[in-house]
C-alpha cells in the first residue's frame, strides 16, 4: 500500500510535519469521520512526538517545559499538493490545569477573530471544520460555519451538531464571550 504525506504546518514555531496517510485516508480528508480519525491516529501522535523531540517552553507559564499545544486548524483539502493542516496560534504548554485553561481561552479568543473575518481575507485559511463531526466546508464556496451563540469559538454544519456537542460536554467548557 503506498503511503501519501499529509503535510501539517505550524506557523507559529516554525515546524512543518510530514504524516504519512494511506491513499483512503488522504482521498477521505474532506470526510468529517475520516478527518476526525486521522487527528485522534496520525496528527496528535505526531505532535506529541515532535513536542517531545524539540524543546519549547510552556507559553502561559514561561517556566515549564511544553509537552502538548493548543491551537487552531484550518484544513485545506483542496491544495495543489494535496490535503494540508495548518495550525494556527499555537501555544506550546506544560501539564499544568491552569496552563491548559488559559491556553484554551486564548484559542477561543484567536478563533473569534478568525471567525469574523470575510471569507477573501482568510488567505491560506479556506475551510473550516465542524467542531462535531468534523466535517469540513470551503468558506469561499459555501460560506461559514455556524458559531456557538454563547462563546462564539466552536464552530458547527448544523444545529443539529451544535446540539449534540453541547450535550457532549461542550456546555461544561462553553463561556460567554
Amino acid at each position: 500500500m503506498q503511503k501519501q504525506i499529509l503535510k501539517f504546518i505550524i506557523p507559529d514555531l516554525g515546524a512543518t510535519l510530514d504524516i504519512p496517510l494511506s491513499r483512503a485516508e488522504m482521498e477521505g480528508m474532506k470526510d468529517g469521520p475520516t478527518i476526525a480519525k486521522v487527528m485522534t491516529e496520525k496528527i496528535e501522535p505526531t505532535i506529541f512526538d515532535y513536542m517531545a523531540r524539540t524543546p519549547h517552553t510552556c507559553a502561559i507559564c514561561k517556566s515549564n517545559r511544553a509537552i502538548r499545544m493548543t491551537c487552531n486548524l484550518a484544513p485545506n483539502t483542496t491544495s495543489p499538493e494535496g490535503p494540508v493542516v495548518y495550525a494556527f496560534n499555537a501555544y506550546p504548554i506544560c501539564l499544568s490545569s491552569l496552563c491548559n485553561a488559559e491556553s484554551t481561552r486564548r484559542a477561543h479568543e484567536d478563533r473569534r477573530e478568525m471567525s469574523s473575518l470575510a471569507p477573501d481575507q482568510l488567505g491560506v485559511a479556506e475551510s473550516e471544520m465542524c467542531d462535531y463531526c468534523k466535517k469540513v466546508q470551503n468558506v469561499n464556496e459555501s460560506g461559514r460555519l455556524k458559531r456557538c451563540s454563547r462563546c462564539k469559538a466552536k464552530l458547527y454544519c448544523s444545529r443539529e451538531c451544535q446540539t449534540a456537542h453541547w450535550r457532549a460536554g461542550h456546555k461544561l467548557h462553553c463561556f460567554k464571550s
